[in-house]
């Protein structure tokens, strides 16, 4: 398949390419061994305590090494958004001693640094520039299946494959169209979403750095997740590895069962092998 035709057929209207979007976004010029770290909560409810524990250890790594904390809204998820729940966000870390060094300052406010916009739903051109990238290379493909077709088959068959070998295979019927098939159906108008087109081996693992936990050992990935939603906007699976990737971020906290652990971001190009 010529996947360049298809990712220009897919994203006529983006001319943006992720070399200009590293170009836009150099690499920052930190003292040896700073770190940068992130809050990015989503406005989809009340910022809550556990999440201002998570700032408090974000803005102690930051700080100790000489780097940089700052504040992404990734408010991508519109049908469950709780208004003003970014400016809350914001203005709770700032009571509480952890304001940003960078980043979102609440709405209709100036922000802080040269790595935004910060506020994820006006990064669109970005992340169809990545997800136009990735068809372009064979690593992601059109799916024009309604969200609800068969639901009930997808279920029986994430079950069967659940008893069959502990995991969940995820393989979308528009994966192997072809590119007369895919012409057909963006001339018939029929909305699509962007799905990853996983090349994973489940019996194979790969390592990850905790630095509470240590070496953590994870199976590849076999799951075609969507990565652009059939309005061009990203999930969560896309959206944070571009943008981490593009701010330079170098160390995520996350909560789990009452315990905070640390893992070195993922980068974008890790998608590309």
């Amino acid at each position: 398949m010529d996947y360049i035709k298809l990712a220009n057929m897919l994203f006529p209207e983006v001319d943006l390419t992720i070399e200009e979007c590293f170009n836009a976004y150099p690499k920052r010029i930190m003292p040896v061994g700073a770190e940068v770290t992130r809050i990015a909560p989503s406005p989809t409810g009340y910022f809550h305590i556990g999440s201002v524990y998570g700032a408090f250890i974000d803005k102690l790594i930051a700080y100790h090494t000489n780097g940089v904390f700052y504040m992404r809204l990734e408010d991508t998820d519109a049908k469950r958004e709780v208004a003003n729940t970014g400016d809350i966000a914001y203005d709770m870390l700032s009571y509480f001693g952890l304001k940003p060094d960078e980043g979102y300052a609440g709405d209709n406010k100036p922000q802080v640094g040269n790595y935004g916009d910060y506020v994820q739903s006006k990064r669109k051109n970005i992340y169809c520039a990545f997800a136009k990238h990735l068809v372009s290379i064979g690593k992601a493909y059109p799916c024009f299946c309604a969200s609800a077709q068969n639901k009930d088959e997808i279920l029986k068959r994430r079950q069967e494959q659940l008893e069959q070998n502990d995991d969940i295979e995820e393989k979308d019927a528009c994966r192997d169209l072809t590119l007369e098939e895919i012409e057909q159906k963006l001339s018939q108008n029929i909305p699509f979403a962007i799905r990853l087109k996983s090349c994973g081996n489940p019996d194979k693992t790969f390592k990850v750095k905790d630095r509470i936990k240590g070496e953590r050992e994870v199976r590849e990935n076999t799951k075609d997740i969507v990565i652009l939603k059939s309005n061009k906007t990203p999930p969560y699976s896309l959206a944070h590895v571009v943008d981490d990737t593009l701010m330079g971020t170098t160390t995520v906290v996350r909560g789990k069962n009452g315990i905070h652990h640390f893992l070195h971001t993922l980068n974008f190009s890790m998608l590309l092998v």
